[in-house]
């Protein structure tokens, strides 16, 4: 199933012997618009409380009627983690600190090359990259040094304006994602520059640069096509027909049958 983002937020999550904290944030990377981590306010267990990164890697199926996510870690792995200081972005060596402390793998080989970190894809995305495509990646290799990508915080892209080719939209409103995948598949775009509280869903690929300091997502369509986009009704669930209608609209193939 897809799921908005921002209704996750609160979630429970939950260890092996009990709560651990409650999903504060999500933290995506901005080269492959996939979310990487849940971060956890650790709360009143805690004496001090803590931001903890918890990697998708570390997700057992969620509960979604208890609204919580059970995490394949105890409490005193958590109280021993490496705390992450919150601020954004969050650097590589953050990471790295945090994945060797808990065993994570690393995930940046997926958008810089096989060479650059343990390659972390699903079956279907490997699947779905040819040969030559793979040669291309290994070639490409790491980033050059300075320009690595990092971790961006779901909550803080909230309301940066959707710049199209010829004007402001709107502003994002929430995002869309894979529970399976946690790829961002779509933005809920909020068009009240036309029509108060009107809101319509925008495929992430029709996104193009991100600019984080101004806070602008500019995307390749015009502010009418942005306007006539798809509504988006939150009480419908987004399942796999409504997901493929909606690659359809944007004249994008199914790749794979997304879930």
């Amino acid at each position: 199933m897809l799921r908005n983002m921002k209704g996750l937020l609160g979630y429970k999550i939950v260890a092996s012997d009990g709560e651990i904290g409650r999903v504060e944030d999500f933290y995506f990377d901005d080269a492959a618009w996939r979310v990487r981590y849940l971060v956890d306010h650790t709360g009143g267990w805690l004496r001090a409380g803590k931001h903890l990164l918890i990697s998708t890697e570390a997700l057992m199926p969620p509960d979604w009627k208890s609204r919580s996510f059970p995490v394949n870690l105890d409490r005193k792995s958590v109280q021993e983690s490496p705390e992450v200081e919150k601020r954004i972005p969050v650097t590589r060596a953050d990471e790295e600190r945090v994945a060797k402390y808990f065993g994570w793998p690393l995930y940046w080989g997926e958008s810089w090359g096989y060479g650059a970190g343990i390659f972390s894809q699903s079956l279907m995305a490997r699947a779905a990259m040819t040969e030559r495509e793979a040669a291309e990646a290994e070639e490409k290799g790491p980033p050059p040094k300075g320009c690595e990508p990092g971790l961006r915080s779901l909550k803080a892209t909230e309301g940066f304006r959707v710049e199209a080719v010829d004007g402001t939209a709107g502003h994002v409103a929430d995002f869309i994602a894979s529970d399976e995948t946690w790829e961002l598949l779509f933005i809920v775009v909020d068009t009240r520059v036309w029509l108060p509280g009107h809101r319509v869903l925008m495929a992430a690929h029709c996104a193009g640069n991100v600019d984080f300091g101004g806070k602008r997502v500019h995307v390749n369509l015009s502010r009418n096509e942005v306007k006539t986009s798809p509504e988006y009704d939150p009480s419908t669930p987004i399942n796999r027909d409504y997901a493929d209608g909606l690659y359809d609209y944007y004249g994008r193939p199914r790749a794979g049958k997304r879930s």
